[in-house]
């Protein structure tokens, strides 16, 4: 599980008035997501530019998302049995602008606006416990409501979760939800590897959702069990009267053409055949950025069409004017209005004049000698060899550089699915799309990546050559150089003949199975150069937050690490390097993310390796030596649930694989340490049946065996992991233990915590541990030694400028507080303790 949005909406609609037929027009929102939305609503999230920022609703009326941290602490909850909202400040939750489920880990609520049907999707996660969207409706005066929408599997990758999803009302604002049976589906997706299931939901409300001045209805998930997969929730009506007959109109995007006329044929569509009295309505055109009177195109109205009993669709033609002009593309809008016999889920169709009038543009020219583009918004037409190709998008470079070395040959092809078939490393293609530069939002700071996005790609010969690549040296990128010095290679095919990895590859955990899978993705710097470090300061080209006082250090972002993502490319294998390995032969383009330059490898051929960093023993002690040692066993749940914590609960297989692994660390490196502390386990039985796996694995390796014994009392960690100690106990000389305990007292369970509004929590999640025992030598000799176990707050969110709670400014702040206060509190411990004994 991990962790860690538009709508196309008629809420309100304006009545305008033309002759000779009355017509229907959008009033576009202006309220926030909170506000009640008055049926009847469509929504199919295609107006993509209403949400453009992480976590904000503003744009569109009566939906928000939500994290629905802790409603739950059980991984695979059945979301029908969560019926409270959470409490917690933050919870509201966007990711924006996203387009590639199978590559997005976080779990929450997210706009896929970069898929051929964008939509807003869910998926569970280990703080999203239960993420859910919330639609606020009024319904006053209205009876008989019913709600349709349309279930997405929208996760291809190796990702496969049990993902059920429930429907959900209440009567305002408070109180709990109440469950609306036929909304259930115990599971929306399919996988691993599959992203075509849809399912149809359509449910009555009950009759207490009639005439209301508020009633909210939640479509809801839960973290599953696996790895949960995206959801997408589409094409939501919520109406008077049977919603099983929907009526939509489809987009439309063409190219203009020079001269004479172009046909837009938009097809009005039935859900299902439409009933004895057919399905009529009015239709008409709506400037957009294309204007009729500029004569862009043809206006057209007709009123009181109609779909005849047992027909399903009608077809309604709009005449574009060709011209020369270069510009950019233009829209219009087909919209439905007076619609009687269906209910309407889709009553705007868009138009897009496609611009077709421009020459080739070199790529150089495209990409100019800064970070951004002076042909942003243009569309362009320009020629390059593909280098690589991405799952939603691919890489062209011209064949001969031009005579500036400040402007970069090669750029990125967006295209959001999957490329066209004429996408192949060393076709040349010509590429018509628009100038944009790419900026997560996520990290609205970072530098942008100048792409070509909406392309139409045409293959003009096959089998090229590849360019040439640019040879990565300890000069470029230079330690001492520009954080951006790399941006005129950006796009480019770059080589490193030797690479040391600085970083080791990544990965993620399935803590359920106690399998690990590797994300490809490392760092390195060209060999010969010094390992780099975080310096401090600001990371350059942040501004100053603000208060700030001059000088202001910066951190350059050390300009010559190079991020390696060696699976990205469509046939590309993950590598796995540790530390101090040498790579050999790394080439392909240089892309950008992560605030990194990224060198993307080439599939089909794999790099040499040499080196690299290895586990160690630690040097065997000596006969009259003490070894103690602190070990952590990163989250050692057992294989029984404990429904009060919700943790992860392995397979009894994998707690014994883990097991096994601790026991051979443990015995094999750390060479059985007469006192070993742990942080990170779940409760003493679990530590127990360590300490029994390592007395066996001993015996049956011919090792001394330690007889550990666990020493364990539970904290306040609301995961449920503990500190706890492994003493050794096997008889010295003269039948005594070689550490006897005299007591294991926990410190600290009740410090409190205080926040600037003056409430208060715990401090300690996990609270020391302090061992007093007595050692004895061989040769007959004893003394005491005192022990502190300690597992102090994580850094996690220690530099997160989101606003906080509780009175603090911001998460980073309270973190950075807490973290203070544990250390401090420890330390008076320390020395009261060496006071005392």
């Amino acid at each position: 599980m991990f962790r860690r949005e538009i709508l196309k909406l008629i809420p309100a609609i304006l009545l305008i008035l033309f002759s000779p037929y009355p017509f229907l027009a959008l009033l576009f929102p202006v309220r926030a997501g909170d506000q009640p939305a008055r049926p009847p609503i469509a929504i199919d999230w295609s107006a993509t530019s209403l949400l453009s920022v992480n976590d904000d609703w503003s744009g569109v009326v009566g939906v928000e998302g939500f994290l629905g941290q802790n409603l739950t602490t059980q991984v695979g909850a059945d979301p029908r049995a969560l019926l409270t909202t959470s409490a917690l400040a933050g919870d509201r939750d966007l990711i924006a602008n996203q387009a590639n489920p199978n590559g997005l880990g976080t779990g929450g609520v997210a706009e896929f606006d970069g898929i051929t049907d964008p939509t807003i999707a869910l998926q569970g996660s280990s703080t999203a416990d239960a993420p859910y969207l919330l639609l606020h409706l009024d319904t006053t005066g209205l009876n008989g409501l019913t709600i349709s929408y349309r279930l997405r599997d929208l996760d291809g990758s190796s990702d496969d979760a049990v993902q059920p999803v429930a429907l959900q009302y209440r009567i305002g604002a408070s109180g709990d939800f109440i469950n609306i049976a036929e909304g259930y589906v115990a599971d929306a997706t399919s996988g691993p590897g599959l992203a075509t299931l849809e399912t149809r939901v359509s449910a009555a409300l009950p009759e207490a959702a009639a005439n209301r001045a508020l009633v909210q209805l939640r479509i809801i998930t839960a973290n599953a069990l696996g790895n949960d997969e995206w959801v997408g929730i589409d094409d939501i009506v919520v109406a008077t009267g049977d919603a099983s007959r929907l009526l939509s109109i489809d987009d439309v995007a063409r190219s203009e053409g020079d001269t004479g006329t172009t046909s837009f044929g938009f097809t009005v569509r039935l859900s299902s055949p439409a009933g004895a009295d057919g399905v009529s309505f009015d239709i008409g055109t709506v400037d957009g950025t294309a204007r009729a009177a500029d004569g862009d195109y043809l206006e057209r109205r007709i009123g009181r069409q109609t779909i005849p009993a047992g027909a399903t669709s009608y077809s309604f033609e709009v005449t574009v004017n060709g011209d020369t002009r270069s510009e950019p593309d233009e829209e219009f809008y087909v919209e439905l209005a007076a619609v009687s016999g269906a209910v309407v889920a889709d009553g705007r169709g868009t138009g897009t004049i496609r611009n077709d009038d421009f020459g080739l543009v070199p790529i150089s020219g495209i990409q100019g000698e800064g970070a951004r583009s002076a042909m942003v918004g243009s569309v362009v037409r320009a020629r390059g060899v593909v280098t690589g190709r991405k799952s939603a998008g691919f890489f062209i470079q011209e064949a001969t550089p031009d005579a500036n070395p400040l402007t970069s040959e090669g750029i990125y092809v967006f295209t959001g699915t999957t490329p066209p078939s004429v996408v192949v490393a060393g076709n040349l293609v010509e590429v018509t799309g628009q100038v944009t530069e790419f900026v997560p939002s996520g990290d609205p700071q970072q530098p942008p990546l100048t792409q070509l996005t909406q392309p139409q790609v045409a293959l003009i010969a096959s089998g090229q050559p590849l360019p040439a690549p640019v040879v990565l040296t300890s000069n470029l990128p230079a330690p001492a150089g520009a954080f951006d010095q790399l941006e005129r290679l950006e796009g480019m095919r770059v080589t490193v003949p030797m690479l040391t990895v600085c970083a080791p590859t990544q990965g993620t955990i399935n803590e359920t199975s106690a399998t690990a899978f590797s994300s490809g993705v490392f760092f390195g710097v060209v060999t010969g150069v010094g390992r780099p470090f975080r310096e401090p300061g600001i990371q350059a080209p942040d501004a100053p937050p603000s208060g700030t006082i001059p000088p202001i250090p910066r951190f350059d972002n050390n300009p010559e690490r190079i991020r390696v993502d060696s699976n990205e490319l469509v046939g590309g294998a993950a590598l796995d390097y540790a530390v101090g390995t040498v790579v050999s032969g790394l080439t392909g383009p240089l892309d950008y993310s992560f605030r990194s330059y990224t060198l993307l490898p080439e599939p089909g051929v794999r790099p040499t390796a040499t080196g690299g960093a290895v586990a160690r023993a630690v040097t065997p002690p000596a006969d009259d030596e003490l070894t103690i040692a602190t070990f952590n066993l990163q989250r050692l749940y057992d294989a029984t649930n404990d429904p009060a914590i919700g943790e992860p609960v392995p397979t009894p297989a994998a707690f014994a694989s883990r097991l096994g692994k601790a026991s051979r660390a443990i015995r094999d490196y750390l060479r059985s340490p007469d006192i070993l502390g742990v942080v990170e386990v779940e409760n003493l039985a679990t530590l127990q049946a360590l300490a029994t796996r390592i007395s066996d694995d001993a015996i049956a390796a011919g090792q001394p065996d330690p007889r550990y014994t666990a020493q364990l009392i539970e904290g306040n960690d609301v995961g449920g992991i503990d500190v706890g100690f492994l003493v050794r106990t096997a008889v010295v000389a003269g039948a005594k233990p070689r550490v006897s305990v005299s007591a294991a007292v926990q410190e600290l369970a009740a410090s409190r915590f205080t926040n600037p509004d003056g409430s208060s929590e715990l401090l300690n999640d996990r609270p020391p541990l302090r061992l007093m025992a007595t050692v004895n030598h061989a040769a007959g000799g004893s003394f005491a030694v005192t022990v502190i176990v300690n597992h102090l707050r994580s850094l996690g969110g220690v530099g997160d400028n989101a606003p906080g709670s509780n009175g603090w400014a911001t998460v980073g702040a309270r973190v950075r507080a807490k973290r203070q206060r544990q250390a401090e509190d420890l330390a008076r411990l320390v020395q009261a303790r060496q006071t005392a004994d």
